[in-house]
């Protein structure tokens, strides 16, 4: 980026979540959730002029749409950027669904930040959410509902291919489930590390402790009770054993109402609107790495593509780990928060914490769209502060 290029900021920030309704009737879908993160995030920006600056509307693409297996019975809105747009009384000139993975909304975050450098955008509204909890609900009392919306005009798709992340073994050997896939991970890591399947266990539960504490201080997180490790380690019909390595405490899950969007724009365009520059975070860096699929790799234990992205991002920006005040490291199960520790080169119970939202096991893991929720809690943190440095590792496939 040059002297000269558009620096791009992030403005405004929302999330939201909501309980399954005792009349199911009214429970909400995915778009109504993106709408209600969306009236979130253009509430906080607390400026009646930023919806018409928005020349760009992206949202995360739902698990309905990630996979044939995930797809809702109650249907989809047909082009959700645009459909969100509609609900919103807003018609910016660009729309992009997006592709899978956990990575999307900071890898949405990098695309946006550079287009804006770069003079290709103004202004975007990034948005994700899902009601997975509704349709469980639904689907357990037999209750039908119509999700499908309607909504025209042009709309990019950076496409849904899951043979990107599955290799010709993982196909033959029928791999497919996610907890077993990781699994296969965190053993080969107990087995580095040399400890026991109990020892390793409490290894894994010592980790979420202090994550469990953050998700029971988070208004919009699953679980409002934090667990010990005891608690998370132990067996019991409450917490049953997922795999011969994971309890229930220890897995990403998936059956929330949570949603949550962010606003990116020009940091000229957005203090000649008048927004609060008190409210700004600016984007510094970020990177993307694409590992190997299962049966190429040398060691299930480690993460090199994960390393590099961690290496490049400080060596771009001149900064080092100890510069970082505060992270959000992307927790579907533990061996993902095991790796990117080694990969920064910080312990598992670095006192400055790595988790701004409780993390997927216990905050709750929408879909593709867990990482926004921690982009939000990053930029009300950093706010707080007044000033700091945040960094977001996020992890798909």
């Amino acid at each position: 980026m040059s002297a000269n290029s558009p620096r791009p900021v992030l403005v405004a920030v929302g999330e939201t979540s909501v309980s399954v309704p005792a009349d199911l009737t009214l429970a909400d879908s995915p778009l109504d959730m993106m709408v209600r993160a969306a009236k979130a995030t253009l509430h906080d920006a607390s400026n009646n002029r930023i919806a018409a600056q928005l020349d760009t509307i992206v949202a995360v693409r739902t698990m309905s749409e990630s996979a044939p297996h995930l797809k809702s019975p109650f249907g989809d809105a047909e082009n959700y950027p645009r459909a969100v747009a509609q609900r919103l009384g807003i018609t910016p000139k660009h729309a992009l669904y997006s592709q899978i993975g956990g990575q999307t909304p900071q890898a949405l975050v990098n695309q946006y930040a550079a287009a804006i450098a770069a003079g290709e955008t103004r202004a975007v509204l990034i948005v994700g959410g899902e009601a997975t909890a509704n349709q469980k609900a639904l689907k357990k009392a037999g209750i039908a509902a119509d999700w499908r919306v309607l909504a025209s005009g042009e709309c990019d798709t950076q496409g849904v291919d899951p043979f990107d992340i599955l290799d010709a073994a993982q196909l033959a050997n029928e791999l497919f489930d996610i907890a077993a896939i990781y699994t296969l991970f965190d053993h080969a890591h107990r087995a580095r590390l040399g400890k026991t399947r109990e020892a390793y266990a409490q290894h894994c539960a010592n980790l979420f402790a202090p994550f469990s504490e953050v998700a029971a201080s988070h208004s919009n997180a699953l679980q409002n009770r934090a667990l010990s490790a005891a608690q998370i380690a132990a067996v019991s019909e409450d917490n049953p054993a997922i795999t011969d390595c994971y309890t229930r405490a220890m897995v990403a899950k998936d059956g929330v109402n949570q949603a949550a969007g962010l606003i990116l724009m020009q940091e000229e365009l957005a203090i000649e609107i008048g927004l609060d520059p008190s409210q700004f975070v600016y984007p510094l860096a970020g990177t993307e790495s694409t590992e190997k699929t299962i049966s190429m790799r040398t060691d299930l234990s480690s993460a090199p593509a994960m390393q590099a992205a961690y290496d490049v991002v400080f060596e771009a920006t001149g900064l080092s780990v100890e510069d970082i005040d505060c992270f959000d490291l992307y927790s579907c199960f533990p061996i993902a928060v095991f790796c990117a520790c080694n990969a920064l080169g910080i312990d598992a119970d670095d006192p400055r914490g790595l988790t701004l939202t409780g993390g997927l096991p216990f905050f709750g893991g929408p879909g593709n769209n867990y990482s926004m929720h921690a982009i939000v809690q990053l930029a009300h943190r950093l706010r707080r502060r007044s000033q700091g440095l945040g960094l977001i590792g996020a992890n798909g496939g």
